[in-house]
């Protein structure tokens, strides 16, 4: 590339690391950024040890996180900062193959619908491996251009090492080295020659990742969401898997964006889909064989066959579908729906339309950055209230997610702690039994309240915190325990997700 577009793409990564990275601080960190917290903050051997367990898949990523961690710390900024990173880097890649493809234009709408995607815009203040997955999947995509033009060893070498690093990440992304070959077989004057380097190169990367994949296919019960219908199937597709994200699941009372997100996710589908639908349609009643029908190949593969792969195997065998997995197909929907927009033929309705996708997607955006975005967590409301109110020497129960009949509980409300530890320093745990380090599990093990009232001794204050959905049941046979123990409640703090009940002798 030539200076000029070497100045143009670190700008609009730059641009699109700072809109990715906006408000990430004051969003709550959740229940899956927790997962990375935990893993990544401990030392390696605790964390090869954890992997051999749970969570393969996201090994790689965690390793990452665990030296990120140590140099910058763990701040929502500073955990989310990668993703945003990462989100600036794709968004230059973008550019690069629209480029490469057509022309600068095309580079430039491409990589600026990249960057305002509502899937993109989640990924980026997420801090989990979906961002860098879109990094992977458009920076593998720039090399195997290259490979196919130049045709030297060094190329293809260095296919191979990013198709190792693109399954250490995301599991999925072999499918993305599938759809490759597709495209090569559909590609005109691509001989075999280049096939089968492209074959030996995916098999050697794969090869390399062959740990990733054993532990993973061990641990395989941990992927995926729960049963799928193909009617919300189609609803995650058609929407949410590229134009709506994470959202809030609660409302915030007084915001105009509390009535605007849902409609607006859902118009901004429409007019995508509308958007898509023409550029095939131009695509496919082109004359020009060596050029737009060129796209069909490139864009075509990475969309359908990870989506129609995995939410097929869904239906028929094991549900294996999220929408955030498939956050490594957005850069070829960004291409494919820059090339609609480039194929507008009257300017005005072509800036239209532009300026149409943007206001759409400004509510979705806008949501994402609330302080409870993130399935309306609360969780940074909990931890403050609690840090402002307790007193070092107080104790702190973090009930069971779940009623447990076992005497020990594995997932509890600790996950807090975990994501805002400062908040929770000087406060006595009542209920922790083993770390999550030593028993090779993101949570540890906790112990019922009925079995850890000794540990309340000399406690003078307990901090209760639940979910507001834990059942009534359940959660009054925790409260008779601390009421026979002395305690009554003095203070309440509830949120859209949890409760935090102060309880005092």
């Amino acid at each position: 590339m030539q200076r000029r577009d070497w100045t143009l793409a670190v700008s609009i990564g730059l641009g699109a690391t700072f809109l990715a990275a906006a408000g990430s601080w004051q969003v709550s960190l959740w229940t899956d950024e927790s997962a990375t917290i935990s893993a990544s903050t401990r030392s390696l051997s605790e964390l090869w040890y954890l992997l051999q367990h749970v969570d393969a898949v996201h090994g790689l990523y965690y390793m990452l996180l665990h030296f990120w961690i140590g140099a910058f710390g763990q701040s929502p900024f500073s955990l989310r900062l990668p993703s945003a990173m990462a989100i600036g880097g794709a968004a230059i890649g973008v550019y690069w193959l629209g480029r490469s493809w057509h022309d600068r234009r095309l580079g430039v709408v491409g990589a600026l619908v990249f960057a305002i995607l509502p899937r993109v815009s989640w990924a980026g203040i997420e801090a989990r491996s979906y961002a860098l997955s879109a990094l992977a999947a458009v920076w593998l995509t720039v090399v195997l251009v290259v490979a196919l033009r130049r045709h030297n060893v060094w190329t293809w070498m260095g296919y191979a090492v990013l198709v190792a690093f693109s399954v250490g990440i995301n599991l999925y992304l072999l499918l993305l080295v599938a759809s490759h070959g597709l495209t090569l077989l559909s590609l005109p004057g691509i001989g075999w020659r280049h096939r089968w380097h492209w074959l030996l190169a995916s098999a050697a990367g794969s090869a390399v990742a062959t740990p990733v994949l054993l532990l993973s296919a061990r641990q395989s019960g941990q992927i995926g969401d729960e049963s799928l219908s193909v009617l919300r199937w189609a609803r995650n597709v058609v929407v949410n898997q590229w134009f709506l994200g994470g959202t809030p699941t609660v409302n915030f009372p007084g915001s105009v964006f509390e009535s605007l997100w849902k409609p607006a996710s859902v118009a901004l589908a429409c007019v995508c889909w509308l958007l898509m639908l023409y550029a095939l349609l131009r695509i496919v009643c082109s004359d020009s064989r060596e050029g737009l029908r060129y796209w069909l190949s490139w864009l075509l593969p990475p969309i359908l066959l990870p989506t129609l792969a995995i939410g097929i195997y869904s239906l028929l065998v094991h549900p294996m579908y999220n929408p955030r997995y498939l956050t490594f197909t957005t850069p070829a929907i960004a291409l494919l729906l820059g090339v609609g927009l480039r194929l507008i033929q009257w300017r005005r309705l072509q800036v239209s339309v532009g300026i149409l996708v943007l206001l759409l997607a400004a509510p979705v955006y806008i949501s994402q950055r609330q302080p409870y975005a993130k399935n309306g967590t609360d969780w940074n409301s909990v931890a403050m209230f609690v840090h402002e109110h307790a007193e070092p020497g107080d104790g702190v129960y973090f009930s069971p997610r779940y009623p447990s009949n076992s005497p020990t509980v594995g997932l509890t409300l600790r996950r807090i702690a975990i994501a805002y530890p400062g908040d929770f320093t000087g406060l006595k745990d009542l209920t922790a039994d083993v770390s999550g380090a030593d028993s090779g599990t993101l949570d540890g093990y906790s112990k019922l309240l009925a079995g850890s009232m000794d540990n309340a001794n000399g406690v003078k204050t307990v901090w209760v915190i639940r979910r507001l959905d834990y059942p009534v049941d359940a959660a009054r046979a925790d409260d008779a325990l601390l009421r026979a123990a002395g305690y009554s409640a003095k203070t309440v703090w509830k949120g859209p997700l949890d409760i935090v009940v102060g309880l005092s002798r």
